[in-house]
């Protein structure tokens, strides 16, 4: 073994209970992480509480110049919490032809993802009108109940 691969760059001895895939060592790495606070994450809680203003109004600019960039990460934090890929969700998309699976009209903005909420299985997309309506009447037999109570009140109406 040559001496470049015994020893890290600041010349601390690897061992194997020491090893890093780059070219510092696990202690160079400590000492780093040390030396430089701003990197560690009780550090940038406190900066954060303590400049709170800033932060959210540097947070609202950046998020006004790069709507694109916001949009996609809206997308890919809602794909992950519900536990879809982003080929699963193209999939939906073109079974149901690229509307909304009750009302068979394109949203207005994009597709709410219709799950359960007692096994967390996905079942569909839905435009935001009818996920409401059907977060209201998640049952069979609610949903049949309101049935019935439209078909009555139509039948009132007309005679």
């Amino acid at each position: 073994m040559s001496k470049e691969k015994l020893f890290c760059i600041r010349g601390h001895l690897r061992t194997v209970s020491n090893l890093s895939k780059s070219r510092s060592c696990k202690q160079c790495k400590y000492l780093w992480n040390k030396k430089y606070h701003k990197y560690n994450a009780v550090y940038r809680h406190k900066y954060y509480l303590t400049h709170r203003d800033e932060a959210k109004t540097r947070a609202k600019v950046w998020a006004l110049a790069h709507p694109d960039r916001v949009k996609a990460k809206a997308f890919k934090h809602r794909l992950k919490r519900y536990g879809l890929t982003a080929e699963q969700y193209e999939s939906f998309l073109l079974l149901q032809g690229g509307l909304c699976a009750i009302c068979k009209r394109v949203p207005p903005r994009d597709f709410d993802i219709d799950h359960d909420h007692l096994t967390g299985v996905v079942r569909g997309l839905l435009c935001n009108s009818c996920n409401r309506a059907l977060g209201y009447l998640s049952t069979p037999d609610e949903l049949e109940a309101a049935k019935q109570y439209l078909l009555t009140s139509q039948a009132i109406r007309e005679t």
